[in-house]
């Protein structure tokens, strides 16, 4: 990827509370950027992103979900994360991989702790978001209020980009605070009108925007000069200011809108490519020489020595393992050997994937920003760094969760008893924070968990994929 293509490039995260609406919004990004032919819905079991068995039977993101699109010439890598306690470690390990996040906001539920463990963890990874109220089609009056409230219980400043236009089942469209335009959309086709703003909401809107501009100015000299001079300021200098400063972490665009009517989702996408970071604007990553074990940093570009990290492993039934990795610097293409500088080994890469949903679409070289999976690395596990043995770099590995429930599993007949290890072992090298040991005294398998869903939910992808069928039991 060239360095003009790179400055293009979005890798953007879908972040929020189980029950949010982050699958559904990703799903109607995919459907607005005409990547999907028509809308995928949860509820249906028709979503392209939530595509295992048991997240359609559900209704559940289990597992971190990828998939690829392109919106005015900038190519966007979209990772759908869960949003359930019991799935969360998942989310947080795929954190690594996001340049900016979108972090979706349900008004009506408000924030529960999953909300507030995540974006405490995107904080440490210094992710640059934007805020998107969904399910607006679902919202009564004062929502803008909640946001503001909502807003305080994460300590963070938000600016309103946006307003809506109508709540509940009239809810239709956003007013634009920066160009002071309108955009009504008919129905729920995704189609939509730009004009002026309806009579009845132009002072409240007029009133947003002053308070937009007083919050934008105040974080640049030059800008709360003009604005105390009394002067107004263009959508240009606006702009230019809130990507500064979505990118510094030190303000969060706020805009609104309904996946499944498919109202708002283009301006997001607009937001996304004018707010959210390239990996060239994410500047240099840190890293430890392995040798020295003095700290290193690596450009994101093209040009520097190669390296990855892996933040996620998938076992598939056809390609096998496959390590997802985000590439930190240089190009690597098939064929090519790395190092794995914490086992000290080195790997073939053979066939690379481009993930988009279920589907896996072969690539020959990837370079730095890129997301892909590497199918078939023996010695290579979640939280490894692969990278360039001539120039060894080492990132920080993944961050460890303990398990908080535990259930014997007793095998159901004696041709189960050989299928039961050998399936938790490719299920735990997907999901490290499963974990399994043998009672000493009962020759119970002890199988622990991050909840009791979640380790039903292995017992089920056990019988399904490995027809192991056992009973759980209390330990």
């Amino acid at each position: 990827m060239a360095t003009a293509e790179l400055e293009k490039l979005r890798n953007v995260g879908i972040l929020g509370q189980g029950g949010s609406g982050k699958t559904s919004l990703g799903e109607a990004m995919l459907f607005a950027a005409g990547v999907t032919q028509r809308l995928g819905k949860v509820q249906e079991g028709t979503s392209v992103l939530d595509h295992e068995p048991e997240e359609i039977k559900h209704y559940v993101s289990i597992s971190t979900a990828f998939h690829t699109l392109a919106w005015k010439k900038h190519p966007l890598q979209l990772i759908d994360t869960p949003g359930y306690a019991a799935f969360l470690a998942d989310s947080i390990n795929c954190m690594r991989a996001f340049g900016g996040a979108v972090f979706v906001l349900n008004p009506s539920v408000g924030l529960r702790v999953e909300s507030e463990r995540l974006w405490d963890k995107a904080n440490d990874n210094r992710i640059s978001r934007i805020f998107f109220a969904s399910k607006m089609d679902h919202e009564q009056d004062n929502v803008v209020e909640r946001i503001d409230s909502m807003l305080e219980g994460l300590q963070v400043k938000g600016v309103h980009l946006q307003m809506p236009i109508g709540v509940e089942a009239n809810f239709k469209g956003v007013v634009d605070l920066l160009s002071m335009k309108a955009y009504v959309y008919e129905g729920d086709s995704g189609k939509f009108v730009e004009g002026e703003i309806p009579g009845d909401l132009k002072g409240a809107a007029e009133e947003m925007r002053q308070k937009l501009m007083e919050s934008v100015s105040e974080t640049d000299d030059d800008l709360l000069e003009k604005y105390l001079d009394g002067k107004e300021l263009s959508t240009d200098e606006l702009k230019k200011a809130i990507r500064e400063q979505t990118r510094q972490g030190t303000l969060y665009p706020i805009l609104y809108g309904s996946a499944l009517k498919q109202v708002g989702i283009q301006q997001l996408l607009d937001a996304i490519i004018d707010y959210l970071p390239s990996p060239l604007d994410e500047g240099e990553v840190e890293g430890t020489n392995p040798i020295t074990g003095e700290v290193e940093k690596r450009a994101q570009q093209p040009t520097a020595p190669f390296s990855a990290y892996v933040f996620k492993t998938i076992i598939d039934p056809f390609a096998g393992k496959l390590s997802v990795m985000r590439v930190v610097s240089g190009k690597i293409a098939s064929d090519s050997v790395c190092y794995v500088p914490n086992k000290q080994v080195k790997e073939k890469i053979g066939h690379m994937f481009r993930l988009e949903g279920k589907k896996q679409d072969i690539v020959k070289e990837v370079s730095a920003g890129d997301i892909v999976a590497a199918a078939k690395l023996k010695d290579v596990s979640t939280g490894d760094t692969l990278c360039d043995e001539k120039s060894p770099i080492q990132y920080e590995g993944p961050v460890h969760f303990s398990p908080v429930i535990s259930f014997a599993l007793e095998p159901k007949s004696k041709a189960d008893e050989e299928k039961v290890p050998q399936g938790l072992h490719r299920i735990m090298e997907e999901d490290p924070t499963i974990e399994v040991h043998r009672d000493e005294q009962t020759r119970d398998f002890i199988l622990s968990g991050m909840g009791q869903q979640h380790v039903e939910i292995v017992v089920e992808k056990l019988k399904r994929k490995y027809s192991a069928e056992v009973v759980l039991k209390a330990p």
